[in-house]
């Protein structure tokens, strides 16, 4: 039978310490030799208030635990689907041209043809040496273009252009506006739009020039019948 030594520690008595105690060693303590013995074993004591957990309970929170680590894996999985998913992209085709507003013709007038348009005019006759709207008429015809060929190149309405021509004064619009058209005129029929509004104007002028002294003269004259009246 094998013998097994321990040295005691502890104690006042340092002699005690050092001394050796034999003791005998049973069959099973021979067979385990590295294993703990029974004494070597110290109970752990638990507080006495302490709850005790039921088998319920842990198996309640494990489940709880379970859920937990499920939901944390979920998001994630949604969170790097979402991360994954590509850019959506809108090809230019999709989207609709606006659609062009259509400007209503206006009406022809009697100058006007079903022929194809034509704006370009090489006059075959000689020109005159004052620009009127008369002249102007008369070169336009010769060319052959139409008031409608105008609008559409110009869009000056076609009613403006006949109230150039027959020099309308009274329905043309404010003199800034009437130069403009008399130029723009001049330069479809190939004409020297300076010369064109310099001589058109000028009969405007005078026109307007006549007409204001007309206004002036009749009013004078109305206040001085007023004046008789009055006197009488």
């Amino acid at each position: 039978m094998k013998r097994k030594t321990f040295r005691m520690s502890g104690g006042k008595d340092r002699k005690a310490q050092k001394e050796k105690f034999v003791f005998s060693m049973s069959p099973e303590e021979e067979a385990l030799p590295d294993m703990e013995t029974k004494e070597d074993i110290v109970p752990v004591e638990t507080p006495q208030n302490a709850p005790e957990i039921s088998s319920e309970e842990n198996i309640q929170a494990e489940a709880i635990t379970t859920v937990q680590d499920d939901i944390g894996i979920s998001s994630e999985k949604e969170y790097s689907e979402k991360k994954e998913e590509p850019l959506q992209t809108m090809e230019i085709t999709d989207i609709q041209k606006p659609q062009e507003t259509q400007t209503e013709a206006p009406l022809k007038s009697k100058d006007d043809s079903d022929k194809a348009v034509k704006t370009e005019c090489v006059p075959d006759i000689p020109l005159p040496k004052f620009y009127n709207g008369p002249n102007l008429a008369e070169i336009r015809k010769r060319c052959g273009i139409t008031l409608r060929a105008i609008w559409e190149e110009t869009k000056i309405p076609v009613k403006t252009l006949e109230d150039i021509e027959i020099e309308n004064y009274e329905a043309l619009p404010p003199e800034v506006y009437a130069r403009s058209f008399v130029s723009t005129y001049a330069k479809i029929l190939s004409l020297d739009p300076k010369k064109a509004v310099k001589d058109y104007m000028e009969r405007y002028s005078a026109w307007k020039a006549d007409t204001a002294k007309q206004q002036k003269k009749k009013a004078s004259g109305s206040i001085f019948g007023i004046k008789m009246k009055q006197s009488k």
